[in-house]
């Protein structure tokens, strides 16, 4: 059931327009000025506001003003109500950001079809925003489409027979070849689903409802996946002794699999880029709106850095082939961090690699839902 706030000081308006309302199936909520109005829509949400505009103390320019101001409420949609007289009223109105105005008196029909109209256009909004997140969920999850994994395959496979072959073992040149365009065959199918996140991301960056929906929709505790992790990587590193978990459960908003993915990035940095025998350690400190990640490792010698800008993502200057694509992957783990509305920040200092993540906590009803 669609809400929708009333607001307006006239009691006989708010009770024959909430009949009228509540007869087509909505429920209805009203406030009689618009200090008491921007209580109840931030704390209710509703789907739709109605308001009228000659209000004391506070009308309803500033009540819309305030509204489209607050994160929670900005794309709520807002009908002003308006005088025979107030067409400039009305104007004003959409410039301030008002969806749409209604002129008394007016025929209950035409509010109902300013309302479902709003309320369609607005599911179309959210309907194209929950597509966007899908997509983005679909390029982390599953596999490259069929053309790109063949293609990829195809170079891999053909380069594994070359370095295998008769003729590789009597000219070790042409085994290191083949062993090197396999090598970059992988490379380039992981930088080839980086570089579609990243376009994903930008899309999803450009839209506030795909915002919404990808922060507001999923939660997870951090401490199994820092776990799972940090466990894998140190294992396929052969440095389990080096790793030192100092975990502290919280939760974050966004889904495991995505704080896997996060994870993925800036520990594999870490361990691709310190020495064996140091530790690599993992920290999750939670509070009430937030829960922070650390990493820090030992690094080779190199000039101190800080990677606080887009374009300064890879933490070390890239020495070898081995390196290659791992600028990308930082790239991607700060986008998919600030998108969720986290934090990221790389330093190197004295030898020294820190690695900071801070992630918002969820609203409380996405994470008992």
């Amino acid at each position: 059931m669609k809400k929708i706030l009333l607001i307006d000081d006239e009691i006989t308006f708010r009770d024959t327009m909430g009949t009228l309302l509540r007869h087509h199936g909505f429920e209805v909520m009203d406030a009689e000025d618009g200090l008491t109005g921007v209580k109840i829509a931030r704390s209710t949400k509703p789907d739709l506001v109605i308001s009228d505009i000659v209000m004391k103390p506070v009308d309803g320019f500033m009540t819309l003003s305030i509204l489209r101001q607050q994160p929670d409420t900005a794309r709520i949609p807002f009908v002003l109500v308006t005088g025979q007289q107030g067409v400039e009223d009305a104007r004003k109105g959409m410039v301030l950001g008002a969806d749409d105005y209604i002129t008394k008196p007016f025929q209950p029909g035409d509010l109902l079809d300013t309302v479902n109209n709003l309320l369609e256009r607005r599911n179309q909004a959210l309907a194209a925003a929950a597509d966007q997140v899908a997509r983005l969920k679909n390029l982390l999850y599953s596999p490259l489409p069929d053309h790109l994994t063949d293609t990829l395959s195809s170079i891999s496979g053909s380069a594994a027979q070359i370095a295998g072959s008769e003729m590789a073992e009597e000219e070790p040149g042409i085994k290191q070849l083949g062993s090197h365009v396999f090598s970059t065959a992988l490379k380039l199918k992981r930088d080839i689903r980086h570089a579609l996140l990243l376009s994903q991301l930008e899309v999803i960056a450009t839209s506030p409802d795909a915002t919404d929906v990808l922060r507001q929709s999923e939660a997870c505790q951090v401490t199994d996946a820092i776990e799972t992790v940090s466990q894998n990587l140190a294992a396929q590193h052969s440095r389990e002794q080096d790793l030192q978990l100092q975990l502290d459960p919280g939760i974050a908003a966004l889904s495991s699999m995505t704080l896997s993915k996060i994870l993925e990035e800036v520990i594999a940095n870490a361990f691709q880029f310190s020495p064996a025998n140091t530790p690599i350690c993992v920290q999750s400190v939670p509070s009430d709106k937030s829960v922070v990640i650390t990493i820090e490792n030992r690094t080779v010698n190199r000039e101190p850095r800080t990677v606080g800008d887009l374009n300064e993502t890879a933490l070390l200057q890239r020495a070898s082939d081995s390196e290659i694509g791992s600028g990308l992957g930082l790239m991607l783990t700060r986008r998919l961090i600030e998108t969720h509305g986290g934090k990221f920040n790389l330093v190197q200092r004295n030898n020294l690699a820190t690695a900071h993540i801070q992630l918002p906590a969820p609203f409380m009803d996405v994470w008992q839902n």
